[in-house]
C-alpha cells in the first residue's frame, strides 16, 4: 500500500477529506466550529498538563474560573465541587465510581435510552445495572420507576438532559418524592442539554438544579457539545464529599495527587471552555439555545405537515426524523450522505438524527428537506416498486 501522507505539507492537506461545519454539511454530529479567537488561546496552552497545577500555576486559576463561570451560568450553588474531565462518558465513569465509593451502592438504575456509556461505567465498575424502559417518545412509566426505586433504596438512579437519539430530557418532577423517600442518589448526564435545556425551559431546570444544590444529585455536561469549545472538554459537578473520592495520590507529583481518570490532561481543553464562555457568555448562550431549539421544533413541523413522519417532540436542539422501515432508513442516509448531508441514525423511532449545533442555520436545513424529497421522489419509488 502506498504511504499517502509523506510530508507536513500531505498532513496539513488530508484534513480536507473531511467535511466543515461551516458549510452545513454535518447536520448529525453534536459538534459544531469552534469561535476563530479560541485558536490564538489554544497554542498558548497546548503543551500544558491540565493535571499538574503547581508546574503550571495558570491551569489552576483557569479552572477555577471555569468552574466558578459555568456555576454562575447555570445557577449552582457555590458550595458544589467541580471535576474537569474529558467528557460525558468519563463524567458519567467518574460519578458512578464515587456513588459506589461513597454510599456503597451496587445498584444502577438506567432508563433504556440512557447514553452507552453507562452500561459501560457500570461493566467496569462491576455494577447491578437495572434497565428501565421507555415508550415510543422516550418517556419512563412514573409507576413502574417509582416501584423499582421502592425495590431498590440507596442505589443510584441516572436520568439523562438530552438523549442521543430523540433529545428527551428525563422527567424528573412524578418521581422526586420517590427519589428523597428511598434515598436514591441521582446523577444527571446533561453532556447535551446541560447548555441548552437551562435557557428553553428554565423552569424544569430549576428542578434539577435544586437536587444538585442539596448535594443529593451530580452533573455533568460538555463545553465541547453545544457552546463550540475545543475537544475533548466537559465538567462533572456534585458535592465535596464525592469529590473526595476522585482524587489520587501521585507521590511523584508537586500536587502530590490527581483528579479524574486521565493522568495528563489537556490545559489547552480548559483554556478553551473558559474563552468559550468568556466570549459568548450566558447571555449569548441562551440566544444560540433558544434560537437552535426554535429551528428545530420548526423543522419537526415542517416534515409532519409534509409527509406525516414519526418525529417525537424533543426537549433540546435535536430531532429523530422517523422513516420506518430500516432499509429504508439506511437507502435515505446513503443518498444524502452522496450529497454532502452528513446525517446520524436513531433507532427508535427507526431513521435520521439531526442535531441543531450552533452552526446549523435554515439554509442548511432547507437543503436537507429539499434533498430529503428528492430521495422520496426518486430512490423510495425504486424500493416500494420492487
Amino acid at each position: 500500500m502506498e504511504k499517502k501522507i509523506k510530508s507536513i505539507d500531505d498532513l496539513m492537506s488530508i484534513a480536507d477529506l473531511d467535511p466543515r461545519h461551516q458549510t452545513g454539511e454535518i447536520i448529525g454530529s453534536m459538534t459544531t466550529s469552534i469561535h476563530p479567537r479560541v485558536f490564538d488561546i489554544i497554542a498558548k496552552f497546548i503543551e500544558k498538563n491540565q493535571n499538574d497545577h503547581v508546574l503550571f500555576p495558570s491551569l489552576s486559576v483557569i479552572e477555577e474560573e471555569l468552574i466558578s463561570e459555568t456555576k454562575r451560568i447555570l445557577g449552582l450553588s457555590e458550595d458544589i465541587s467541580g471535576v474537569i474531565t474529558s467528557g460525558g462518558t468519563e463524567s458519567n465513569i467518574l460519578a458512578l465510581y464515587a456513588f459506589k465509593k461513597t454510599f456503597s451502592s451496587r445498584t444502577v438504575i438506567s432508563l433504556e435510552s440512557a447514553h452507552q456509556s453507562i452500561s459501560k461505567a457500570a461493566a467496569l465498575l462491576e455494577l447491578n445495572i437495572v434497565k428501565v424502559k421507555t415508550n415510543d417518545d422516550g418517556y419512563y412509566n412514573p409507576d413502574e420507576l417509582q416501584g423499582i426505586l421502592a425495590r431498590y433504596p440507596n442505589s443510584v438512579l441516572v436520568l439523562t438532559m438530552g438523549t442521543t437519539e430523540i433529545g428527551r430530557v428525563d422527567p424528573i418532577t412524578p418521581i422526586i418524592d420517590s427519589i428523597r423517600k428511598y434515598h436514591i442518589h441521582v446523577h444527571i448526564d446533561g453532556a447535551m442539554g446541560g447548555f441548552t435545556y437551562p435557557f428553553t425551559n428554565p423552569k424544569e431546570f430549576s428542578k434539577y438544579v435544586e437536587l444538585v444544590n442539596e448535594g443529593l444529585a451530580s452533573f455533568s455536561t460538555d463545553y465541547h457539545k453545544f457552546p463550540g469549545a475545543p475537544i475533548p472538554s466537559s465538567v462533572l459537578f456534585l458535592s465535596s464529599m464525592l469529590e473526595d473520592k476522585l482524587k489520587w495520590n501521585s507521590h511523584y507529583m508537586p500536587a502530590g495527587y490527581q483528579k479524574g481518570l486521565l493522568g495528563t490532561r489537556p490545559g489547552y481543553s480548559a483554556a478553551g471552555a473558559l474563552a468559550t464562555l468568556l466570549l459568548k457568555g450566558r447571555d449569548g448562550l441562551a440566544y444560540s439555545a433558544i434560537r437552535s431549539y426554535n429551528l428545530a421544533l420548526e423543522t419537526m413541523n415542517t416534515l409532519q405537515s409534509k409527509w406525516n413522519l414519526s418525529i417525537p417532540r424533543p426537549d433540546v436542539p435535536l430531532l429523530c426524523v422517523g422513516l420506518g422501515e430500516r432499509e429504508l432508513v439506511s437507502k435515505a442516509w446513503s443518498f444524502l450522505w452522496s450529497y454532502g448531508i452528513k446525517t446520524y441514525f436513531c433507532s427508535k423511532p427507526p431513521g435520521l438524527r439531526i442535531v441543531f449545533m450552533p452552526h446549523i442555520k435554515k439554509k442548511h436545513i432547507d437543503r436537507f428537506i429539499d434533498k430529503l424529497l428528492e430521495f422520496f421522489e426518486q430512490g423510495s419509488r425504486e424500493y416500494h416498486e420492487r
